[in-house]
């Protein structure tokens, strides 16, 4: 049975039928977004890849299709020909460069969670945009910052609370090695 607290846009990539490498999010009818690097860790980073994805609520995987990849953006994009996919679409895209600092956000994603003997679906993690960065002289990134989002929740989307807004993608965690940028999460 569906878990109804979570969005009926939101999936998990999968690297056989019960092992989530990540999280993607279903944009318009059979299109779905996700982070090139969670492709990768399955080896799927290439066109016309297949990767099994199922509903982050609960349901049966299905088969989806690489049609796009951006590495340098960290960004791609898969087909599903079947239906039933996702039971709906997210809400809609806003450009994150107008985004007030302090704005509230949340990232909802399948979490990798360090607790033997247990398993979590999903988690929901509240932030705060914090603006933006460009890293390397050629790639622009927004930022958020939540000391919760986890290793399983790359490619989901980022989501303004007061409209439910796609914002970006979850791309990374900075990992700080000496405690500054603590809980930066790259959009």
């Amino acid at each position: 049975m569906p878990d109804v607290r979570v969005p009926g846009f939101l999936g998990r990539v999968l690297a056989d039928h019960d092992d989530p490498v990540g999280t993607c999010f279903h944009v318009a009818p059979g299109v779905v977004v996700t982070a090139c690097h969670v492709l990768a860790e399955i080896d799927a980073a290439q066109l016309d890849a297949q990767v099994l994805l199922d509903p982050l609520a609960g349901g049966a995987p299905f088969q989806a299709s690489v049609a796009r990849l951006d590495p340098l953006h960290d960004l791609a994009v898969l087909v599903v020909a079947q239906e039933p996919g996702f039971a709906e679409v997210s809400g809609p895209l806003a450009a994150s460069d107008g985004v007030a600092l302090r704005e509230p956000v949340r990232v909802t994603g399948h979490p990798l969670v360090y607790e033997p003997g247990h398993a979590y679906r999903y988690l929901d993690a509240p932030g705060t945009w914090a603006g933006g960065s460009v890293r390397d002289g050629e790639v622009g990134l927004g930022r958020l910052i939540s000391d919760q989002v986890l290793k399983g929740m790359s490619g989901a989307p980022v989501l303004r609370e007061s409209d439910g807004a796609v914002l970006g993608v979850a791309s990374g965690r900075y990992n700080t090695p000496d405690g500054w940028l603590a809980g930066t999460v790259w959009v």
